[in-house]
């Protein structure tokens, strides 16, 4: 467009020749600083030439006018206004006239005054006052309306809008503090932390002064100790919370944590092309005497661990050499083979330096001269070596330290510890000690390492080196959450995602693993073909229509602007404004549109994988999934143009999602911690403090005395309960033995003694009146007590030893108990605070208890051998019929007697009486199987009864100690002066004053805290 109308707001303004546009662009804080630097410059003529050398330094004047065009109100056009009135320009030759120079003077001295500083338009000189200028009349020329000169002077160029204000400014993560609802966030938790050193130096500072006064108690100085200690409130949150990212290479773990730290280019790889990380690279919060911005720190595996090393690489080496490989399959030549290559590698990559290890064959051909897996010499040559390359690293106290204000400058230095080096085209190999590192520590400021958190990136457990493999399974030991990332592509069918959760599920850390699906942003990864509810479909479809609305005012649009270029009342100016803003809008729909159906996508996603880890786990466990795209989230991190917005929205992004969740964990525990501090152990000590000032020992003394005397009551009460339960259990034992087998026996019982009757009545009276030992009519030896008794001894066998895991229960659980109940008892002892300035003194005392938890432990595992014992010959006594207190040959005895009586008697039916007198024993409703039960019951509650008077009489001995030796450690009576008394009564009542604090301003900012959680 040739030229275009300019519209303009209150008063028509003429136009003027600014002269060429400046090479400068400027920022707001660049501007300040030509605000100042301008003021005391001298006005010199200058020249306009824009093909003059250093033009921009040489016309500083020139670059004031020009910002002060920059930044002042203009018109969609590029004419720029200052307060209504437009700046003078110089004449053709470059000069400023005399008159439009005091007016330009007046207008820099202005703008250059500074910020709370006000120009009175009453101080410039009329002949600077601006001039009002004339309406420009406008003409046609053909088909194009152009603008007229005005008398004034040229027309002005037309100057381009500045881009700076079409941009989204770049995302700050800082931000997220301001709408936190974490308690760390508030100033309310700031308020309880200072409140803790206030209220511990109120007591610190009264002592002191006291001191100062000649008084000394032992007792309040160790207190004191105790307020010394707790004034330093970070002694009180728990370490570290760590996070490992476990995945394979490629799968965005260094791209993801960088968008996690709002950073660029934080965490490094190594350049071999076999793996992204070698060692695991932790990022933690900047120190606080940290001077640079990033402090790196290698730590090495100790010595006696290299050590270790040389020597397993070393062996296997010799296993691989030595090995018959046609002898083994596949699955064991491949890690035979990843064993050795390991090996190799490890002597390679530090000792390539060295003629003999510069490759793998030479490293192969050094080892292939020992003679065994043990051979001394390759060994300690190979130990030796590996110790002189140690010896040449720059190491302080055990690691290397490397600090930098850029990234850039510490990844030049860092990149051998990280991995192997990749040497020059032709050159000789580098060493690298990553073999050697355990892990590496980078400390740098960001909000989510900001409350402890730490990010380690960590070797993928695929990896075809074994020590990297095993660097990443001996640190997630440590981690208290584990992140697998994987691109949404394939993390429902990779095998491999899969193997990492199962590393998670070995580690015991099913319950702290999060999923996360990263390119989610990638919308060609075969997803769109799923089926989508109707519902999605209408939330589609309702995008969409949204989208084609605005097209078509676009095009609209468009065709009305084409067509006003022939129309001249048409507000063309009016009509661009309205396209631009309606192509905004259009590009901002289609954002949408295309966040949505993302979003639909990560949905189903989130919840197939969800179904599948309980699948794949086996339990209720819910998996927490995250969808993020790392590419868009970085666009916004860094600002975009708002003509093309991003086709997610940042929290779409899910980063800032995911940074919260992680970034509550630690917070949620420094919560915890200052909650346990604030209510538990500042109060706990102040009342230590306070009854030290107001009772005496005896005192105290007697309000913990019922603390000790506990364990003997609550073993008292255990071991009747003990008592009970042992009989109970054994009862249940047998009375389910004969509910399962009773009527088998009866059954078994009968076919005996019906073989028994077919005997005449000579045989079967000779049985009887042998006890049932007799002969056959085959002349064979026939016991009848036998034949009873293996009718029960394999059902009675199994329930005794189906009762031996019940005893053990029942010991540990006795054993678990009084260890309890003994531990509480130090415990409370150690926290309690009548006796808290008795540290020193009581020192014995607990050393004693932990001595009494021994030999209590050790007395109750004898005493139930010793029942174990007393089983052993109840379980004898109802099964055999050897021992003279056999229960069934006892039971048997008394039915024999009776058939010997009525023998004796004689007389018509004694056959059939004898017969009715067996059979009732044998399986009538009082048989013989169910006295010898009763008789076992009956004789093992004898037994225990015996047995917890000697339990309860060693144990009780022990406990008795303790009580004896607390009150020995006490003087029956206490003198103190009156100094001493005037003493305490002063510090008692600074004590009070700090009571008073904790009460008031600390329990409000402790509420406020519980409330945001």
């Amino acid at each position: 467009m040739a030229s275009e109308d300019i519209k303009t707001e209150g008063l028509d303004l003429g136009a003027v020749d600014h002269g060429a546009p400046t090479p400068h662009s400027y920022t707001t804080e660049a501007l300040q600083v030509e605000r100042l630097q301008d003021v005391e410059r001298p006005f010199t003529p200058f020249n306009t030439d824009a093909d003059t050398p250093d033009f921009a330094a040489a016309t500083p004047q020139l670059h004031i006018a020009d910002t002060l065009l920059t930044h002042c109100d203009s018109d969609e056009e590029g004419l720029f206004v200052i307060n209504g009135t437009v700046a003078e320009p110089s004449d053709a030759s470059g000069t400023v006239p005399a008159h439009q120079a005091q007016y330009r003077d007046a207008d820099i001295a202005a703008f250059s005054a500074p910020a709370n500083d006000v120009v009175d338009s009453s101080t410039i000189p009329d002949a600077a006052a601006p001039r009002q200028l004339s309406p420009k009349p406008v003409s046609s020329a053909g088909n194009k309306r152009v603008k007229v000169e005005n008398e004034a002077g040229p027309q002005p160029k037309p100057r381009k809008k500045h881009r700076e204000d079409a941009r989204v400014a770049s995302y700050d993560d800082n931000t997220e503090k301001e709408t936190s609802h974490l308690a760390v966030d508030q100033p309310c938790f700031k308020a309880a932390e200072k409140l803790v050193p206030l209220v511990c130096d109120k007591i610190l500072i009264k002592h002191e002064a006291l001191l100062g006064r000649g008084y000394y108690d032992r007792e309040i100085e160790a207190i004191c100790t105790k307020f010394k200690d707790l004034r330093y409130v970070c002694k009180a949150y728990p370490g570290a919370s760590i996070v490992g990212f476990l995945g394979d290479t490629a799968a965005g773990k260094s791209s993801l944590i960088n968008c996690l730290l709002n950073r660029e280019n934080i965490v490094g790889e190594n350049d071999d092309g076999d793996s992204g990380t070698s060692v695991p690279q932790e990022l933690a919060m900047a120190d606080v005497d940290q001077m640079e911005s990033i402090k790196v720190v290698v730590h090495y595996c100790p010595q006696r661990k290299v050590d270790a090393l040389v020597k397993q690489y070393s062996q296997d080496i010799y296993e691989y050499d030595s090995t018959d490989k046609s002898e083994l399959d596949g699955e064991e030549l491949k890690t035979l083979s990843m064993k050795y290559h390991t090996a190799l590698g490890f002597f390679t990559t530090l000792l390539c330096g060295r003629e003999e290890f510069r490759t793998l064959e030479a490293a192969a051909l050094f080892f292939a001269r020992a003679q065994s897996d043990t051979d001394e010499d390759v060994l300690d040559a190979a130990k030796g070596y590996v110790y002189e390359y140690i010896q040449t690293l720059d190491r302080t106290d055990g690691c290397t330290t490397i600090v930098g204000n850029t990234m850039s400058a510490v990844n030049h230095q860092l990149k051998p510890y990280r991995g192997p080096v990749r040497a020059q085209a032709g050159g000789l190999p580098i060493a690298s000690p990553w073999p050697l590192v355990r892990k590496i520590t980078t400390h740098l400021k960001a909000r989510i390492l900001s409350e402890g958190l730490v990010l380690a990136d960590l070797p993928g457990t695929s990896d075809t080196n074994r020590q990297r493999v095993q660097h990443t399974r001996d640190y997630l030991r440590q981690c208290d959450t584990i992140i697998i990332p994987h691109p949404i592509l394939r993390i429902q069918s990779q095998d491999s995602v899969w193997a990492n959760v199962m590393e998670c599920i070995l580690g015991d850390k099913q319950h702290s693993t999060i999923l996360v699906a990263t390119k989610t942003d990638d919308m060609k990864h075969g997803r769109e073909s799923e089926s989508v509810s109707s519902k999605d479909q209408a939330i589609l479809d309702g995008f969409k229509a949204w989208y084609d609305s605005i097209v078509k005012e676009v095009a609209d649009l468009e065709e009305r602007l084409q067509d006003s270029e022939d129309e001249e009342e048409v507000d063309y100016s009016s009509l661009n404004r309205a396209l631009k803003k309606k192509r905004v809008e259009k590009a901002e729909a289609e954002a949408r549109w295309m966040e949505e159906g993302i979003l639909l996508r990560n949905r189903r996603n989130a919840a197939g994988l969800k179904t599948k880890y309980k699948t794949y786990t086996r339990s209720n466990v819910d998996l927490p999934v995250f969808c993020v795209s790392n590419l868009v989230y970085q666009r916004h991190m860094h600002g975009y143009d708002h003509t093309e917005p991003p086709q997610l929205s940042l929290e779409a992004t899910d980063i800032p999602r995911l940074r919260q969740h992680l970034f509550e964990i630690p917070a949620q525990r420094k919560l915890a911690g200052l909650m346990k501090l604030c209510k538990k152990d500042l109060p706990r000590v102040l009342l230590a403090m306070e009854m030290q000032c107001s009772k005496t020992k005896l005192e105290r003394k007697r309000e913990v005395e019922k603390k000790v005397i506990k364990p003997l009551e609550e073993f008292s009460d255990l071991m009747a309960v003990v008592q009970l339960k042992l009989k109970q259990l054994f009862e249940e034992m047998l009375q389910g033995v004969v509910d399962s087998h009773e009527n088998e026996w009866r059954s078994e019982a009968k076919k005996h003694h019906e073989s028994w009757v077919k005997y005449k009545y000579n045989r079967y009276a000779a049985f009887c009146r042998r006890s049932g030992q007799w002969k056959s009519p085959s002349k064979e030896n026939i016991d009848w007590n036998v034949q009873i008794s293996l009718v029960v001894e394999e059902h009675l066998l199994e329930g005794f030893t189906q009762f031996k895991p019940t005893l053990n229960v029942v010991r540990d659980s006795m054993r678990q108990r009084l260890d309890e109940v003994l531990a509480q008892l130090d415990t409370d002892l150690k926290e309690s605070p009548q006796l808290m300035g008795m540290t020193d003194t009581l020192k014995g005392f607990h050393t004693l208890i932990e001595l009494t938890r021994t030999s209590v432990n050790e007395e109750t595992t004898k005493m139930f051998r010793d029942l174990e014992k007393i089983l052993s010959v109840i379980r004898y006594n109802i099964t055999s019929i050897e021992t003279d207190d056999s229960y069934l040959m006892t039971k048997m005895a008394v039915t024999y007697e009776a058939a010997k009586a009525r023998l004796k008697q004689g007389g018509h039916g004694t056959f059939l009486e004898l017969k009715n007198l067996i059979s009732k024993k044998l399986y009538g409703v009082d048989n013989v199987f169910l006295e010898i039960v009763q008789s076992a019951t009956q004789a093992f509650a004898q037994e225990v009864e015996g047995w917890h008077g000697k339990l309860q009489e060693r144990i009780g001995k022990e406990l008795h100690g303790i009580v004896r030796d607390f009150n020995n450690r006490f003087d029956d009576v206490e003198v103190e002066d009156q100094t001493k008394r005037e003493f305490r009564r002063e510090l008692l009542a600074t004590v009070k004053e700090a009571m008073g604090v904790m009460e008031t301003e600390m329990e409000e900012a402790l509420g406020m805290c519980a409330a945001y959680g």
